[in-house]
């Protein structure tokens, strides 16, 4: 039987809020600032509701126009003669490296490689403006960052054929370079993890006191990344000493930067992390020189991350495993290398100087063709690594396991010497190509350069950037800037703190009807939560978590879609079910798990769904609802419904990858789908100051050329009104939307949490009295004389009744019948299901004491 007693008398709460006075007893100045724990940046309140989305373009910094020529005297830097012609001989020796290897790759001779052309001026800029003590993480297109620092040809090419004097002992694809003597990092295959490796090495240098920062290289496509998101935040909330270094090159792989990501590139990223941030111009050396050293001052001394973008154009394919001329004309590539080739960029700028001539220029070529042959030829020589080396280098002392397999491997190499030949390969002959000097695939010509027109007519200060990752339209600029000092985003609001309009043309003029039922369905949610909290208190119910405070979120959203709108919910948005049809009945019978549960008992309490009301079934790991909200809304897209998609997540799950793959592709399909981030200000224990850094989750909408408003969370109205827009937005204008809603977290996490660890209590107790969404929303209808205290406490006593009600009938419902472990997932069980299906029942009839079936459901 259900202690009703008890209940009622542990349910008088510190969370049922109370008719109480506010402190605010006049309209607030709408300069006010917000005092929500997330609002670190000191937003201020706002009674205009303003979609952010027409964000000033970011200027592409330079110091070169194509013909080498200084644009503004004295921008250029310091660098001496002997610094520019090591710069430039690496340069030319990389391009020669790279025309060698790729026909030795076309011959057979190596597996794999990855050529530079086009990119050699990000690579040498950013070395030379570093210091041998900066640790570097590469993305695999960065061979002359580490020739610059001593990593030799001969080492090079030791690395592609994988031999035994390869330092990584043939265990990596060929160009996967690496070295522990220059502060190399070896290059990793998968996409973008270099980049929260970077911040993780950044924060340990700003650990250990050295003067040094760490450089990340990755593409245009890594940056679609979640590892690029991760990283990035998390050297910004560590101010870790790195600068993220993104050679954008128009293509990842094969896909064009139009159909990577919306907004203005990759730098307007850098808003979003409070991140110091510049665009460069990656084909002018002495502008990617001059970036990188003050980017590495801010760095180590400021100790704060930098965000870098160097627009380029990569010539050659993404690999030997492309053919680039089927996604893009082959006339752009000839054009590109004759309008702006790095190479023959700072060529010029060093015989305007008088430091460089041609016959200077067919000695060096000469003797870099003659330096990489001989290496070539070399490395062809050596025997690959000694086959024991599969075991090594991981553990000091090898594990049973390993040593098991060596045995097995030792034995089949004996038994099978026609399978496992490791006799040593003859050496072939050199290429015969590359001997005679006559492949130029991708070798610059300083003659075209001079006649080409387009280069004549470069120099035009407000000129227009042209490469193929500036999809914001950038403009060339001479100044250097390094963005950091962004505008602070403002926050919406409707009533103040005492329910009064503040400004009467916001008031969305609800009906009697609609406000009543809002209101009524945010008093049941409270008393459901007050019993239920006490109810897994008493052992009654495993696991739950309240929605005190943040009401008026969900049951603004919920009043502003409608039916055929899909919610995606995190798991603290029961008042939007509730709104929908959702009953207090369901919810029982789901924090139960019992036989009608509509989830059949296999998910944790408060993980509700319903197929009939839209709202798909809540997921437990954080943020994965957000990139699966973005393909629906695509779904809904294609089908051409007139609906869009809703997703909630709090900030904390704006940490995670999820969150930006899932912006990032719903900016690009333009799906119709509001992103709803209900900021508390605590992800679980972790406060807002040490989650992120910049303006908040609104920020970041800049990087996706996103929508964007934030809004107070507590103010329902406010949140009806930007709903209501941000869905007409999402479906007529077909464009995603970004939603950052202010609100504060009242109660524990859950019942697996007690915040008086993490946040005083008085910070509770104050916020209760001063800003609750249930009695700020209360005061509105009080005006409208909609609502009086006896309709209050009738109201109170009718829904404890109900919802006391629907606890007992859930509680004796037994639990649903074990069977439907095996259901729901597909149309005819498999062979392997049926199997533990069988051996499960065997164990049941075998050990019923164990197994007691009694209190589930018959089958």
């Amino acid at each position: 039987m259900l202690r009703t007693a008890s209940l009622l008398r542990r349910t008088r709460a510190p969370f049922a809020f109370r008719p109480i006075r506010f402190m605010a007893s006049t309209p607030a100045s709408a300069s006010e600032n917000v005092a929500f724990p997330g609002a670190i940046s000191g937003s201020v309140f706002t009674e205009k509701m303003t979609f952010l989305s027409d964000y000033p373009t970011i200027a592409t910094y330079r110091v070169m126009d194509s013909e080498g020529a200084v644009l503004v005297p004295g921008s250029e830097p310091q660098i001496s003669k002997d610094e520019s012609l090591k710069m430039y001989k690496t340069m030319v020796s990389l391009n020669q490296m790279d025309l060698i290897l790729y026909d030795a790759q076309r011959q057979g001779r190596i597996s794999f490689y990855m050529t530079h052309h086009g990119e050699e001026a990000t690579l040498l800029g950013t070395a030379a403006a570093l210091k041998n003590d900066d640790v570097f993480f590469g993305q695999y297109r960065e061979a002359g960052f580490m020739m610059y620092r001593g990593f030799s040809i001969q080492q090079c090419m030791h690395q592609c054929y994988g031999n035994e004097n390869d330092l990584g002992k043939g265990r990596q694809m060929p160009i996967h370079y690496g070295s522990k003597e220059f502060n190399i990092q070896t290059i990793s295959s998968p996409l973008g993890p270099q980049i929260p490796q970077a911040a993780g090495a950044a924060y340990a240098l700003k650990r250990s006191g050295k003067d040094a920062c760490v450089i990340c290289f990755f593409g245009d496509g890594a940056a679609s990344e979640g590892d690029f998101h991760a990283g990035l935040n998390i050297a910004a909330t560590t101010e870790s000493p790195v600068i993220f270094f993104c050679r954008n090159n128009g293509y990842a792989i094969s896909t064009p930067s139009h159909e990577q990501y919306r907004g203005d590139g990759i730098a307007s990223r850098g808003h979003g992390y409070g991140m110091h941030t510049i665009r460069v111009d990656g084909n002018d050396v002495l502008a990617v020189y001059n970036a990188t050293q003050e980017a590495r001052r801010i760095a180590v001394e400021e100790h704060k991350p930098v965000l870098i973008e160097a627009l380029t154009y990569r010539v050659g394919h993404h690999s030997t495993s492309d053919d680039s001329s089927a996604y893009r004309p082959k006339a752009e590539v000839s054009d590109w290398m004759k309008k702006d080739s790095p190479i023959n960029r700072f060529r010029k700028y060093l015989e305007t100087k008088g430091w460089w001539s041609e016959e200077e220029e067919q000695a060096l070529r000469k003797a870099c063709r003659t330096d990489i042959l001989t290496a070539f030829s070399a490395a062809e020589k050596v025997k690959k690594p000694a086959v024991s080396n599969l075991f090594t280098d991981v553990y000091d002392e090898m594990p049973w396991n390993l040593v098991e397999q060596k045995e097995k491997l030792d034995k089949l190499m004996k038994k099978y010497p026609s399978h496992f030949d490791l006799a040593a390969h003859a050496a072939e002959k050199i290429l015969a190509t590359a001997a005679k000097g006559t492949s130029n695939r991708h070798c610059f010509s300083p003659a075209a350069l001079r006649s080409n027109p387009f280069v004549q007519s470069r120099r035009h200060f407000a000129e227009r950037v042209s490469f193929p990752g500036a999809t914001g339209g950038s403009v060339f600029t001479e100044k250097m800037t390094f963005l950091s000092d962004y505008p602070t985003i403002p926050t919406y609001r409707v009533l103040d703190l005492d329910g009064k309009v503040i400004v009467p043309d916001q008031d969305p003029k609800l009906d009697k009807h609609e406000c009543l039922k809002i209101y009524r369905t945010m008093i049941s949610l409270n008393q459901m939560d007050m019993i239920m909290y006490e109810a897994q208190r008493q052992g009654r119910i495993s696991f739950y978590m309240t929605n005190y405070g943040e009401e008026g979120t969900h049951l603004g959203t919920a009043a502003a879609l409608t039916n055929d709108d899909v919610i995606f919910g995190q798991y603290r948005e029961a008042g939007a079910l509730i709104y929908r049809g959702f009953s207090i009945q369901q919810c029982m019978h789901q924090c139960y798990s019992n036989e009608k549960d509509l989830g059949k008992g296999r998910q944790m309490p408060v993980h509700y769904g319903s197929k009939e009301l839209n709202i798909q079934t809540i997921s437990s790991p954080l943020g994965t609802q957000i990139p699966q909200a973005a393909g629906a809304a695509y779904a809904l897209k294609r089908e051409g419904k007139d609906a869009c998609v809703v997703c909630f997540f709090g900030e904390g799950a704006a940490s995670e990858g999820d969150f930006h793959a899932a912006l990032n592709i719903a900016a690009t399909t333009e799906a119709p789908v509001v992103f709803f981030c209900r900021n508390n200000g605590y992800a679980i224990s972790t406060p807002a100051r040490e989650q992120y850094r910049g303006d908040g989750i609104a920020s970041r909408g800049h990087g996706y050329g996103m929508h964007t408003i934030r809004v107070d969370g507590n103010d329902i109205l406010a949140v009806y009104n930007v709903v209501k827009e941000a869905r007409r937005i999402a479906i007529e204008e077909h464009k995603p939307v970004l939603i950052e809603a202010l609100t504060y977290r009242v109660g524990h996490h859950s019942t697996s949490d007690d915040s008086s660890a993490y946040r005083p209590k008085k910070e509770v107790s104050d916020w209760m009295k001063q800003d609750a969404p249930i009695n700020r929303f209360r005061k509105y209808i009080q005006d409208q004389q909609w609502w009086s205290d006896e309709q209050e406490l009738a109201l109170k006593k009718q829904v404890r009744a109900e919802v006391l009600e629907c606890f007992a009938e859930a509680e004796k419902l037994k639990k649903p019948a074990v069977s439907n472990l095996f259901t729901d997932v597909y149309d005819e069980l498999p062979w392997n299901l049926v199997e533990q299906k069988e051996k499960l029942e065997a164990l049941m009839k075998k050990y019923p004491s164990h197994y007691d079936a009694s209190s589930h459901a018959k089958e």
